[in-house]
């Protein structure tokens, strides 16, 4: 749960580091890393969680993304990146 908690912090941050660069900023969104990485180290429950609560929590701290359409269409696509990667591979790993 610590480290939930831990990558969904990183994943409300790390999107203010490319918030100087409007070229990079468009290019890559960081807000998913912290999501892929939630859901292979803490298994798919804790991924599919970090993604859901990331974008809505990053939404209400600050003005981007906007609550409606794009937190919530981003909620679901970093659960469903959450979701996959800790499914796979607990599949691959064969535990």
């Amino acid at each position: 749960m610590i480290l939930c908690a831990m990558f969904i912090a990183v994943g409300i941050l790390l999107p203010l580091v490319t918030a100087n660069n409007p070229q990079l900023g468009k290019a890559i969104c960081p807000m998913h890393i912290p999501v892929f990485i939630c859901g292979a180290v803490c298994g798919w429950q804790w991924g599919m969680a970090a993604g859901v609560i990331t974008p809505l929590l990053r939404a209400v701290i600050f003005p981007f993304p906007l609550m409606y359409p794009d937190a919530i269409a981003m909620a679901f696509e970093l659960a469903a990146y959450g979701l996959i990667i800790g499914l796979l591979l607990k599949l691959l790993s064969g535990k």
